[in-house]
């Protein structure tokens, strides 16, 4: 057992470095425009999304071409190395900044496919701007603190109980929540302000696989603390079994996605094509292993997988207003702009997680512990981040709601659920009901 609590703490400092370093570019890419990812990709493409200002070239700068970047170009060079994936890309950009007042420091350059076939190669130019730069206060409270309190309490637990099921579970659980963003600005697929696919060492691999694996498997997880108070059986296993797979699948992707997207495009593009029926089977699964623990709730968990089925499989919401975009060949194109409130199968498995928990602890009645019940209600702000997140673009330090005036407000709330949380499952521990 001595070995076993060696190798938990080792672990633990492993995933604090990790973590600190992380966060360490985290704060700087937050609060330095500098920093601030020039050119978004369409995931698994060489298609620019959208970016910010440039300049051209020297020999292009007598005003005969259009130094604009437009949307669906194609980046084929990052200075002068063929672009295979964002490994390709951020180290390159995030160097040239960090040094770009240091003597010999080299010229960040694209070389770009216009629609017309043209070939131009574009110069990044460091500018001054101060619009949606949080505060350092913010950041901390916010994006830095909240992982580091969901590690320690995982630590806490697993170390204090390193031979319980549901202590494992938890910390997985947290370890998941730790590293969930609340800050995928511009994408919804990976968030690359700070991430790992940037550094420049040998730990960007294993560092993105893991770190994507977590932000998948923390159904797994859930359904792995279910049952320690009731048997998952064989139906249960399958169902967690199902979801680690996926998670696996999707480290395979962000690793595919930081090294060499092309041999992965296909699997990638299947995945999206059938997010929504892969969320609503892993619903189904789940609420098949609800029903034969529990009829009540198993009728719940029915009623949530027929609803989320009619939410994502009904007709889209009235749009709203347009945006008309012009493309570099001369051509342009009407874009609707959604409401905010449009259904996505993240936000739909988000809500139906919530509420089978909250009927889980309704279903228990008097035997469920008024701390538990506390905790998942200071969990709301968190929820009310996570959903936005879920519902599409989101940026974290916009003053809405009222949370994004008040960080201290989301800390002490997160802080508190977990701190709860874990005091919750050790005292289940120590009472050997799980």
């Amino acid at each position: 057992m001595k070995l076993v609590r060696l190798a938990i703490g080792a672990g633990f400092l492993l995933v604090c470095a990790v973590q600190v370093r992380f966060s360490t570019d985290l704060v700087a890419h937050q609060r330095d425009y500098s920093f601030r990812v020039p050119v978004w990709l369409t995931p698994f493409s060489d298609r620019i999304a959208s970016g910010y200002g440039y300049t051209l070239t020297p020999q292009d700068r007598d005003g005969s071409v259009d130094w604009r970047l437009g949307i669906d170009d194609r980046l084929l060079q990052v200075n002068g190395k063929p672009f295979t994936g964002m490994a390709s890309y951020l180290p390159f950009y995030w160097a040239s900044v960090r040094r770009y007042d240091q003597p010999g420091a080299a010229e960040f350059t694209l070389t770009v496919q216009r629609g017309d076939g043209r070939i131009e190669t574009l110069v990044h130019q460091r500018r001054g701007f101060t619009y949606l730069i949080p505060s350092l206060h913010a950041v901390l409270l916010i994006l830095v603190l909240p992982p580091f309190l969901c590690i320690l309490a995982a630590w806490l637990l697993v170390s204090r109980s390193p031979s319980s099921r549901l202590a494992w579970a938890a910390a997985g659980l947290l370890l998941s929540l730790s590293q969930l963003s609340l800050n995928p600005i511009f994408t919804t697929v990976f968030d690359l302000d700070g991430s790992p696919m940037g550094w420049e060492d040998w730990s960007r691999v294993p560092v993105v696989a893991g770190r994507a694996f977590l932000q998948y498997a923390w159904p797994a997880f859930l359904l792995a603390g279910a049952g320690t108070v009731r048997p998952l059986g064989w139906l249960g296993w399958s169902v967690v079994a199902g979801f680690l797979t996926m998670a696996g699948v999707q480290a395979g992707l962000a690793v595919a996605w930081s090294e060499d997207y092309r041999p992965w495009v296909g699997i990638y593009e299947a995945l999206a094509a059938y997010e929504t029926e892969l969320v609503l089977l892993g619903m189904a699964g789940v609420a098949l292993w609800v029903s034969t623990v529990d009829r009540w709730l198993g009728m719940v968990a029915g009623m949530l997988l027929v609803g989320a089925g009619v939410a994502l499989y009904s007709g889209p919401e009235a749009l709203e207003s347009f945006l008309w975009t012009e493309y570099s060949d001369g051509t342009g194109k009407v874009y609707p702009i959604f409401p905010w409130y449009v259904v996505t199968p993240a936000f739909t498995g988000l809500v139906a997680t919530a509420t089978m928990v909250l009927a889980a602890i309704a279903r228990a009645g008097g035997r469920a512990p008024l701390d538990l019940l506390g905790a998942w209600v200071l969990l709301i702000p968190l929820f009310s981040h996570f959903g936005r997140v879920c519902l599409g673009e989101w940026y974290a330090f916009v003053r809405f709601p009222i949370l994004e005036d008040g960080p201290a407000l989301f800390l002490a709330s997160t802080s508190g659920a977990v701190l709860l949380t874990g005091w919750w499952v050790r005292r289940r521990i120590l009472k050997g009901d799980a």
